[in-house]
């Protein structure tokens, strides 16, 4: 990047604009044990101020919630509150 003062600049600047964003994703996990990387997907919300949602819909469903101060965990059918 040729210039990162000014991509920075313009990141903070859109980040004071943006109000939610909403995203389909895929994750790739590597690790040594792992023969082939392992493969997720889901979707992520986020609202301001302080409200994400990180959704894992495949291969298993896992669900990361943060709203405020609360973080919730559901995993694979089990909720834990942390």
């Amino acid at each position: 990047m040729e210039n990162s003062k000014l991509f920075i600049e313009k990141l903070k600047e859109t980040s004071l604009k943006t109000n939610s964003i909403t995203a389909d994703f895929v994750e790739e996990k590597h690790a040594s044990y792992l023969k082939e990387p392992q493969k997720s997907s889901g979707l992520f919300y986020y609202k301001k101020k302080n409200k994400l949602r990180w959704e894992k819909i495949k291969p298993l469903r896992y669900i990361f919630i943060v709203n405020e101060d609360k973080v919730r965990i559901h995993d694979n059918g089990k909720d834990v509150n942390v």
